[in-house]
């Protein structure tokens, strides 16, 4: 087995034979640095290479932009100028950052179970970043149809697959990081129980710390909600390490 590539810490250390490979799509990225790094309009050129101008002008009109709108905009330029084929395509890339891409094309115009299905392999991808690329790219519809994606991903919630059950609760975050705020989750949390309550005891660590980041969430603006939410799983589970590091990540 190969060690993992350690990566680089900021921008301004990305090797330059490493920022070649990650632009020519022959290699992952290691850090976040490493994805802020790329020139995203090199990378579509090399993995997109029947791109006609026009679409590479607007993938370069937005190259000062967040990484965020970056994604999303060379998402919406494969909708518009490639086919589906080579989309499909792009979601087993060899680069993390072309399947994220993928990832951006899902039309946010179909309805919010088919996203959430069309979504999950990008969700259980074995990158850290097309993970996180999966929910992103799917906040807008999950913002505007909440209760119907909580009630699509409780089924995920108890999911084998511990990346799935992370996206049902990563997803769903009220506040989330780089995302559209819930609004509806910030006011009343209580609906997305039938996620948190099959993964408030989950062994798995990467699973557990998204349940902690979703009650840290819910905790500034309804504090007494996530401790009497706590509370009851406790009388409903007993005394629990899980639940004793979940009261201790959401103090705020």
């Amino acid at each position: 087995m190969v060690a993992p590539r350690k990566g680089s810490p900021s921008v301004k250390d990305v090797p330059a034979d490493v920022l070649v490979a990650l632009e020519r799509g022959d290699i992952e990225t290691a850090t976040l640095a490493e994805t802020l790094a790329v020139d995203f309009t090199t990378l579509a050129r090399r993995a997109f290479p029947d791109l006609p101008a026009a679409a590479i002008s607007r993938i370069q009109s937005v190259a000062s932009k967040g990484v965020t709108v970056r994604m999303r905009a060379v998402g919406d330029v494969l909708n518009d100028f490639s086919t589906p084929e080579r989309i499909d395509a792009a979601g087993t890339h060899a680069s993390d950052i072309v399947r994220g891409w993928a990832a951006y094309t899902i039309s946010p115009t179909l309805p919010i179970d088919q996203q959430l299905e069309t979504v999950r392999r990008f969700a259980d991808d074995h990158h850290f970043g097309v993970r996180e690329w999966a929910w992103l790219a799917l906040r807008g519809s999950i913002c505007a149809d909440p209760f119907g994606a909580i009630n699509y991903l409780r089924h995920w919630a108890a999911d084998p697959r511990p990346h799935i059950r992370r996206f049902a609760v990563e997803a769903t975050r009220p506040r989330g990081v780089w995302a559209t705020h819930i609004t509806q989750l910030k006011t009343d949390p209580a609906p997305a129980l039938p996620i948190l309550d099959q993964v408030c005891l989950d062994s798995d660590d990467y699973v557990h710390r998204s349940v902690g980041n979703w009650l840290r969430d819910a905790a500034r603006t309804n504090p007494h909600w996530v401790i009497d939410t706590i509370n009851d799983w406790e009388q409903r589970h007993g005394q629990h390490r899980a639940l004793e590091r979940l009261r201790q990540r959401t103090t705020v």
